[in-house]
Formats: C-alpha cells, structure tokens, sequence
C-alpha cells in the first residue's frame, strides 16, 4: 500500500496503473457524501378508459382537456405597440390529492398539494378499434404529479 501511495505521487497514469496492477492494491479514496438536500416526491396514476358509445369517448376527450388545462399556466401579459409580449405566469392549478377506501381516509401515505407536471394519453392500446365517429375505444391515461415542496421529518410524523 505504501509503494502504490507513493506511485501517485509520480507524473503521469502509467506508474501508477503498473504498480497498482503489480501490487493488486489500490487507496482507499475514502469518500462521503454530504447532505445537500430534500428531493421532491412525485407520484403517477394510470386511468383506463373504456367508452361504450362516442358520447361517453366525447366526455373522456372532456376530462382529458380539463387536465391538460390545469396543467399549464396562465400567461401574464403586456401590449404594447399592437405587440403582446409575455411578462410572466400565473402559477397552475394545486392538487389536493386524498385516497378513500369506503367514504374514509385510505390507510395511505398522504400527499401534499401537488402540481400536474404530465399528462400521457395511449389511443387504442390494446387494439385499433373506432367509433363510425373516429373516436377510440380505449384510451390509457397517466398523470404525473409532483409535490409543491419538499418534505420533512415533521411532514412524516403527521401522515405524508
């Protein structure tokens, strides 16, 4: 261990590498990591939809938009000149995310307020069948949140 300590003092990888290589030692780098911070849950539902008439596809195609529209910010505007220029945004619309079982709190993990990061549509998944419309007959869903800030150990003592 000494020799291959001292071959790292030595210009260049070769020395090093041949005696690490003749000895079969190498320095323990002793590396650690350091706290930094808390990352931010995120969580995904998956919806399979099913419509048995193009009036229940038309609903599906409802529910769909009021997420997609819920998703994005507003923007914040300025006209000036008969140009309008984007100032900034209105934050999106939180999610107050509860799981039932029966009309009461599930035995579940709760979730703070979240913001809806993605939503995903699968059109026909398992096969290409249409309403005389066009409409899918089968559309997957998956949405993808993310808690508004991060989490504590005081967080978990109350239930998240």
């Amino acid at each position: 261990l000494g020799v291959t300590r001292l071959a790292a003092l030595a210009p260049g990888k070769k020395i090093q590498v041949g005696v690490q290589i003749a000895t079969q030692t190498a320095i323990n780098p002793n590396l650690r990591t350091t706290f930094s911070n808390v990352n931010i849950r995120e969580y995904s539902f998956t919806f399979k939809f099913i419509p048995t008439s193009p009036a229940e596809a038309n609903i599906i195609n409802k529910i769909i938009k009021t997420f997609k529209m819920a998703m994005y910010p507003e923007p914040i505007q300025s006209v000036s000149g008969g140009y309008r220029m984007s100032l900034g945004y209105k934050l999106p619309d939180l999610f107050d995310i509860r799981f039932k079982y029966r009309g009461r709190d599930a035995r579940m993990s709760k979730l703070e307020y979240c913001y809806l990061r993605n939503v995903s549509t699968t059109y026909n998944p398992t096969q290409q069948v249409f309403f005389k419309d066009g409409q899918p007959s089968e559309i997957d869903m998956t949405l993808s949140f993310m808690e508004y800030r991060a989490l504590n150990k005081e967080d978990m003592m109350n239930g998240y």
